[in-house]
């Protein structure tokens, strides 16, 4: 090939690289449909529109960069990291603010599938490429604190503060994060100071500020800045940070004394009452719990503070005022129309725990016809087990018949068909129903379904395979070669729910000393639904022992105590 012919096949691979450099944006049908596809978050459609246009063009560099967002935006990260490598390949180095784009997103796939270097990397290239990023600095220094190089990491959000047009305040404000997160309180509270003289109104400046004064063993000044917090819009975040606070019993007495204070003050009383009826709820001081939800109630009189207080009254067994206000909630005309049936049912359940079993029947029956067929199954369910509480096995069947939805068919179902047949005598009957409750997933039905065909040895091994998923102390093996000692130590350590629950299996296979342990047990932890044992069949086994009515007698005596407080602080608060 002769040297002017050279020359020339080289001007023009130059011409074509220029026109390359300056190509743009595409304009095709294919590429438009695809743009507003992965606008309106239709990332199918977007997929096959950009896929079809790289058939034709397999080195347009918009096109993969738009690939590279659909894939992310999928969480695809393989496919987005391949796309974003394209993108930066193919696009034109000249359109800057795409190239800029292309390696933001491949950093951000790199920093997802932990290749933090990698992500550095990237993001570099974009603070060189667009000096005012604001998103690289902070990248940057989120790997760098991940990596555990903390200086580099403060640098980063440093460089922000020259930036124009940054928020300065949200600087400052995560700066005094990261220190906090080093326990470096003295030099968090300075930066966090300057984001307070940029930025007033932002409760999370004052709630950070907080937090730093606690580190430096600050209470009063942490208390003052949480309730400023409050204070602004009455936002969640500084009424969540006195609840902390007020979390340590150290501090309990202070906090509870300044938002008494603010309480007493009458402005916004209602939001300082719920506040204290909060922390005293979280400490299970049900006493003064209750006052303040009742002062809150008095001042803003909302169906959901009734309701509120109807469910607090039946966690208390005290049903026929819990009923009361449940009827408030229920008849207030501002109440969600679609949680309606879900308080009626509810009200029904307190009816029944006052002992008015009839009329929470009738209630429940009432029910059915505003409730969808999900629902009327529930209602159904419901309904039987009272009638079986009621000891009329035959009515309970009826009710259950009435449910032919395959999938309320569960263990539960089951397990409660099998108590109705064994009730009625169809042992038969009953067998079948607890085979079917013990091919359902759920641990507790299997160990329910054996419990209540007295299969002990059987109810031991459901329990010993609860129990292995419960701990995660030793391997599985060994978990389920534990004696019954070792399971009955294991559950001891459940919560009252399944303290009750394992009391009704060890009751019905006749392990009664470990049945009144575990009832026991939950009346500790605040079972005080009596109501529920007076009636529950499943604890017929231990009725009749001594101890069994001995430790009922002692914590009936116990709630019927507390519930005469109670009472006496809802005559205080009516009256005030």
């Amino acid at each position: 090939m002769n040297k002017r012919l050279c020359t020339l096949m080289m001007l023009i691979a130059v011409c074509v690289m220029t026109a390359m450099a300056q190509k743009k944006e595409p304009t095709t049908a294919n590429y438009l449909q695809a743009c507003e596809a992965l606008d309106s978050a239709d990332y199918e459609t977007a997929q096959t529109l950009f896929k079809a246009e790289l058939k034709k063009r397999p080195k347009d560099g918009y096109v993969w960069n738009k690939l590279t967002n659909v894939y992310l935006s999928q969480y695809d990260l393989d496919s987005a990291l391949f796309c974003a490598d394209n993108a930066i390949k193919f696009l034109p180095k000249k359109d800057t603010e795409k190239v800029v784009d292309a390696y933001g997103m491949r950093g951000v796939v790199r920093y997802f599938n932990e290749d933090l270097d990698g992500s550095l990397e990237d993001f570099s290239i974009v603070q060189k490429m667009k000096p005012d990023d604001e998103t690289s600095y902070y990248i940057k220094s989120t790997i760098y604190k991940n990596q555990e190089k903390y200086a580099e990491s403060d640098a980063e959000l440093k460089k922000m503060l020259n930036l124009y047009g940054v928020n300065k305040s949200e600087v400052y404000t995560t700066l005094a994060k990261n220190l906090m997160e080093r326990e470096e309180f003295s030099q968090a509270l300075n930066y966090i100071n300057q984001a307070y003289e940029l930025d007033r109104t932002t409760p999370d400046i004052l709630v950070v500020r907080s937090d730093a004064h606690m580190g430096m063993g600050n209470l009063q000044e942490a208390i003052n800045d949480a309730v400023e917090a409050s204070k602004i819009d009455f936002g969640e975040e500084g009424f969540k940070q006195l609840g902390y606070l007020a979390s340590d019993d150290a501090n309990r007495s202070t906090v509870i004394a300044r938002v008494k204070k603010e309480a007493e003050s009458g402005d916004h009383s209602y939001f300082w009452n719920y506040l204290l009826h909060s922390i005293y709820d979280s400490t299970s001081n049900n006493t003064e719990s209750f006052r303040y939800l009742l002062r809150t109630y008095k001042t803003e009189k909302t169906p959901s503070l009734a309701w509120q207080i109807a469910q607090f009254l039946g966690k208390m067994e005290i049903n026929d005022k819990a009923y009361e206000y449940a009827q408030i909630a229920i008849n207030d005309e501002n109440t969600d129309p679609d949680v309606l049936p879900q308080l009626n049912f509810s009200a029904a359940n307190m009816l029944f725990y006052d002992g008015k079993a009839e009329q929470a029947i009738e209630k429940l029956k009432q029910l059915k016809d505003f409730t969808e067929d999900e629902d009327k199954n529930a209602v159904n369910m419901r309904i039987a087990e009272i009638y079986l509480y009621e000891r009329q096995p035959k009515e309970a069947l009826k009710y259950m018949r009435m449910i032919e939805n395959e999938e309320a068919k569960n263990g539960s179902y089951w397990n409660l068909m099998a108590r109705v047949y064994l009730m009625d005598g169809d042992k038969s009957a009953a067998k079948m129903a607890t085979q079917k409750a013990y091919e359902s997933d759920e641990s507790l039905d299997k160990i329910y379904a054996q419990a209540l065909n007295g299969n002990r040895e059987q109810t031991y091994d459901a329990l010993r395979v609860a129990v292995s998923r419960y701990t995660d102390d030793t391997e599985l093996e060994e978990k389920l070669e534990m004696t019954e000692e070792e399971i009955d130590g294991t559950l001891s350590e459940w919560i009252n729910s399944y303290q009750y629950n394992i009391a009704c299996v060890y009751s019905l296979i006749g392990e009664k000393e470990k049945a009144i342990s575990h009832l026991t047990e939950a009346l500790k932890e605040g079972w005080k639904d009596f109501r529920h044992i007076d009636v529950d069949t499943d604890l017929d086994n231990i009725r009749q022992e001594s101890d069994f009515q001995s430790v009922i007698k002692m914590y009936r005596s116990l709630a019927d105590k507390e519930k005469e407080e109670l009472l006496e602080v809802m005559n205080e608060e009516l009256e005030r």
